[in-house]
């Protein structure tokens, strides 16, 4: 049995040339293109490895949440004042309250710069630090971050000035699943790509783009063992979610002509209605939403496709979110 993954793609991911020197393997806009997150794991030492570089000459925050609020999430606040850093491993209580700095302090300063209205923090800790009553253990799969800044130094280092509306969260994997599936460095990768998506105006639009299977894939089956998502990074502010759906319950033929003539896509719900806009009544193969990573099916599972007696066609529908109604055009 020939198996096969597939990727979901939302544009391109971002290359090698956006990581901060340093031996930092992840990268992610947390606000692009103002705060940047960096990364990398070391798992022989159990050390995480943290970057951040803001557009900001003020203090800069970080931190682990329990469930992506403020309140009893470990964080770190640091800024440069004068060629010093000032950093510090802090809590916050069971409320919205000013971070308190540890007794114990297990975050660790590597280095703080600051270059031309930029601040970079680097610093590190164990995955688990041992202090259960303030610290949270980081574990694999998807963890929940928060972050601040504010463009000023704090006049006091014990409690910075309120960061207003620079603040969020967001779900970023630091550890990926320890499973492994013996076959998979051997795995084919379907790419679903949609390209040049021009996201109107409105707060929100579901995207609907076919696609048809390669002609191998259409003449004999193939088994699925893995989907990830990769969006572009102008994009990650905005895609909320996605969905892939098989086609196989809905009428081949108009299917057939839509994809002829448009594989770039447009909105699911407009008029004319796209015709692979009918294929969400089928089944749902793929899912991928705000936080989410790859999905890797156990050793023992796999999702069979493809093949001449089945639908050859997919769709990939993707919810944009966008509240300040954003024209743009990610390629």
């Amino acid at each position: 049995m020939f198996r096969c993954c597939v990727l979901l793609c939302v544009s391109v991911a971002m290359g090698q040339d956006g990581i901060l020197a340093g031996g930092y393997t992840g990268f992610r806009y947390i606000v692009n293109p103002s705060y940047e997150l960096h990364w990398h794991f070391d798992a022989a030492t159990q050390n995480l490895s943290i970057a951040v570089r803001v557009q900001t000459t003020g203090w800069i925050g970080f931190g682990i949440s329990p469930n992506g609020g403020m309140p009893n999430s470990d964080v770190v606040i640091g800024w440069v004042a004068n060629g010093n850093t000032i950093f510090h491993d802090r809590k916050v209580p069971n409320s919205k309250t000013t971070p308190k700095i540890d007794e114990e302090q297990n975050w660790f300063l590597i280095e703080g710069t600051e270059d031309n209205g930029w601040t970079t923090l680097k610093f590190w800790r164990l995955l688990d630090t041992g202090d259960s009553s303030e610290d949270i253990v980081i574990g694999e799969g998807n963890t929940r971050v928060i972050y601040s800044w504010n463009d000023a130094d704090p006049s006091d280092a014990s409690s910075p000035d309120y960061h207003m509306s620079n603040r969020g969260s967001m779900g970023v994997t630091f550890v990926e699943t320890s499973q492994v599936v013996d076959d998979l460095d051997k795995a084919e990768t379907i790419s679903l790509v949609q390209r040049d998506i021009e996201i109107p105006s409105d707060t929100t639009t579901y995207w609907c783009t076919g696609f048809k299977l390669p002609k191998e894939i259409r003449e004999k089956e193939k088994h699925m063992i893995k989907y990830e998502a990769v969006i572009h990074p102008e994009a990650e502010a905005y895609v909320h979610h996605m969905l892939l759906y098989d086609c196989s319950g809905v009428n081949q033929t108009l299917l057939e002509e839509e994809y002829e003539k448009n594989t770039k896509g447009g909105p699911c719900y407009t008029s004319p209605k796209n015709a692979f806009t009918d294929c969400t009544g089928e089944a749902v193969i793929a899912a991928w939403a705000v936080g989410g990573s790859g999905f890797t099916f156990p050793s023992n599972v796999s999702y069979s496709f493809g093949g001449p007696d089945v639908s050859p066609f997919w769709m990939v529908q993707v919810h944009y979110d966008n509240p300040n109604s954003v024209n743009g055009t990610f390629s």
